[in-house]
């Protein structure tokens, strides 16, 4: 069931992801960040806060106890029955597959927006928006989605809370199987409305995730998207054209067992979203942090440009999920940025 749960949300994510313009210039933000408090900057700070209000009527009120949600700048009050969890970043009650889940994005609101409300890329994933209105959460305006979405022979519904700035934005997504929805549609619904952000940066951030790597210069961090990293040069996002050498980091879980890790990793390398014409030229068996996997080389070109690209993707296995590690740069400059990807990848660890 946890496995449903992460793969519902991450298609929601992923429909984001893939309708931001990589040549989108850099917005400058309307409002400077929040000061960071101690309290936000804490891996699990637990706060006592008032519970959401019961009217005659409505579901039962949320429980009194807010949860910072490590690894993002999120706090909530989640409904009673919903717990943290490592396979992604929010809350999730397994025996209903239903979750909340954070992620955080190095995009615009309107931009963040635009991805989730367009009926063309909501219908390619199944999805159905079904209501839209402008709320007031963490102090600032915000807007909530209603929508449906069919996946693995169910109706699912979910309310997305999105909020941010000029320069960033947060999803706050709700998911849950639309046969409970009597019983968790409000207290999901109030739970969202208890969201406090406090735009905590992404390098704090990346410090509370379960995984690191270190990059060689030019390299630095430039965005952190749920429990993905992003690194550039400088930390330019996006990156100036297709060209530009990004390496990728993130964590996922498998939708089954895996039997045969080489035919996954390469499987994946071919299927990934951004790129075309894939050609694997390389694969060879890799061992890092104690675990087991494989690196994957490859030939590909760009999916909007066409612009040949290199692609180094090392996939890494654990139990119940798998890391991957992948850079990308022009077909031009494999010479150059070959070995700091290698490096990159061989650096990874895992926090204990």
């Amino acid at each position: 069931m946890a496995k449903i749960i992460a793969t519902v949300c991450l298609a929601s994510i992923m429909l984001f992801v893939a309708s931001c313009s990589r040549t989108e210039p850099p917005q400058t933000p309307s409002t400077p960040p929040s000061p960071t408090s101690d309290e936000h900057s804490a891996d699990t700070s637990v706060a006592p806060s008032e519970a959401v209000g019961e009217t005659p009527g409505s579901a039962p009120a949320q429980p009194k106890t807010r949860i910072k949600i490590q690894g993002t700048a999120v706090s909530l009050i989640p409904p009673q029955g919903f717990a943290p969890t490592t396979l992604f970043l929010g809350v999730h009650q397994p025996e209903t597959n239903s979750s909340i889940q954070i992620t955080e994005l190095p995009a615009s609101l309107s931009a963040t927006i635009a991805g989730f409300t367009d009926p063309n890329k909501l219908a390619a994933s199944q999805m159905t928006l079904l209501s839209q209105k402008t709320v007031k959460v963490s102090g600032m305006d915000a807007t909530l989605l209603e929508i449906s979405q069919n996946a693995f022979n169910l109706v699912f519904k979910k309310w997305m809370l999105l909020l941010g700035d000029a320069r960033q934005s947060v999803n706050i997504m709700a998911t849950y199987p639309l046969r409970f929805e009597a019983s968790l549609g409000e207290p999901l619904r109030q739970s969202l409305m208890t969201v406090d952000w406090d735009r905590t940066p992404a390098k704090q951030l990346a410090a509370q995730l379960p995984f690191a790597v270190t990059v060689d210069a030019p390299f630095e961090l430039a965005a952190k998207m749920g429990d993905n990293l992003v690194y550039t040069v400088a930390g330019a996002w996006p990156p100036a054209d297709a060209n530009a050498p990004i390496i990728f980091v993130s964590t996922a879980v498998p939708r089954g067992p895996i039997t045969d890790m080489k035919t996954f990793s390469e499987t994946r390398l071919l299927i990934a979203g951004n790129i075309s014409e894939v050609q694997v030229l390389q694969s060879q068996f890799t061992e890092i942090d104690s675990l087991v996997g494989y690196t994957v080389v490859g030939a590909a070109r760009e999916k909007e440009t066409g612009a040949p690209l290199f692609v180094l993707q090392v996939m890494l296995f654990e139990q119940n999920q798998y890391y991957t590690i992948k850079g990308q740069v022009g077909m031009d400059n494999r010479a150059t940025y070959e070995d700091l990807f290698k490096r990159a990848a061989a650096s990874f660890r895992r926090r204990k």
